[in-house]
């Protein structure tokens, strides 16, 4: 019962967890920096899709290059300690280079991992993997039920190949006796799909074996979220913030979500949102993103994103911290480095509600002074 109740509110430990242990590498950093307590590896830019509302389309699917080999990842692991979470994304990361190995390393390492897909590539290797290595949890990109699925993704058949691998799973699962990976279903909440949300919930519920729901809302902060690094934090795409925006009735939207929320109770599938706005101001919110903010945060000294060739960067946030090579595949020394300094002082200056925070989904959200 315990273990069932930590697993459904993973979310919640999740998010408090990061804020204190970043509060606590902030200021033991300039004497003994701790290692990330979450590395997000961005494994790959390229991706087989091309949605209308990435907050990464315009960066995608670039001539990779500099690319990490496996020998260079089993550095950096080894160098971690297993307390680190891998949080592996793209892009696409099922069609990155050396996925399977590089997954199997993360895992047998011993390393809590969890890892984004759009569920449009079927691997059974892959599948009985992560069930074998136990991968902490599985996220799958659904945007509708069915067809309306398709053209949301702009990709026919994709809702039916997502099926596909949550069956496989599932029976992967149940074969092995296991209860891993944990398996999540990420919506973008859409002026295309919001009056489908109670829908797409119940199918998640029919389909069965599905442990959390979370629902993403719109963002586009150009330097968040993998799009390009800057080299200085005195780029203008620093102060940019979130331009995203919705047509709908924002009332409605609101409505339709805390109709979601209050029915999820009914159902016993969890359900979360991101950015975590204040129920009350949900409305405000989607009548316009770019008026909410981050008052005080945390995080930044807990996650370091790394990208397939090296290049590191602090929290989600486009600014060049260097690369893991220059650090001797070391990720505490990026703490130390002048880059990380300069990066950290600025932010600092900046809040309360920088702008490089606005769209961040691991930070609370309320509206501006």
């Amino acid at each position: 019962m315990l273990a069932n109740l930590i697993s459904k509110q993973l979310h919640l430990l999740y998010d408090w967890g990061l804020g204190f242990y970043g509060w606590i590498n902030g200021h033991l950093g300039t004497i003994y920096p701790l290692n990330p307590l979450v590395l997000r590896i961005r494994i790959t830019k390229n991706c087989n899709f091309h949605c209308s509302f990435c907050f990464q389309s315009e960066s995608l699917n670039p001539k990779e290059k500099n690319h990490l080999e496996l020998a260079e990842w089993k550095k950096i692991i080894d160098r971690l300690p297993r307390r680190t979470i891998l949080d592996v994304t793209g892009g696409e990361p099922f069609i990155a280079k050396n996925f399977i190995p590089l997954m199997t390393y993360f895992l047998e390492k011993g390393h809590k991992a969890s890892v984004t897909t759009n569920g449009s590539i079927y691997n059974e290797e892959l599948l009985n993997l992560f069930v074998d290595k136990k991968l902490y949890y599985l996220m799958f990109s659904v945007e509708d039920v069915g067809i309306a699925h398709d053209e949301a993704r702009s990709a026919p058949k994709s809702y039916e190949k997502i099926l596909k691998n949550l069956s496989a799973i599932q029976e992967i699962k149940k074969k092995k006796k296991s209860k891993y990976p944990l398996i999540g279903i990420k919506t973008t909440i859409t002026d295309s799909n919001w009056r489908n949300l109670i829908k797409l919930h119940d199918e998640c519920v029919r389909i069965g074996g599905i442990d959390h729901h979370s629902l993403a809302l719109l963002k586009q902060n150009p330097i968040r979220g993998g799009n390009e690094i800057y080299e200085s934090e005195l780029h203008p795409v620093f102060n940019a913030g979130n331009s995203a925006y919705y047509e709908s009735s924002s009332k409605q939207l609101a409505s339709q979500v805390i109709g979601l929320i209050e029915h999820s109770k009914k159902t016993k599938l969890p359900i979360s949102f991101k950015p975590n706005i204040p129920l009350g101001d949900l409305e405000k919110y989607f009548a316009n993103p770019g008026s909410f903010g981050v008052r005080a945060c945390h995080k930044v000294n807990g996650i370091i994103t790394m990208y397939y060739d090296g290049a590191l960067a602090p929290c989600d946030i486009g600014i060049d911290i260097g690369n893991v090579r220059d650090y001797d595949f070391n990720l505490r020394l990026a703490w130390k480095a002048q880059k990380f300094k300069r990066y950290q002082k600025k932010l600092q200056q900046s809040f309360p509600y920088p702008k490089v925070c606005e769209g961040c989904c691991l930070a609370t959200h309320t509206l501006k002074a």
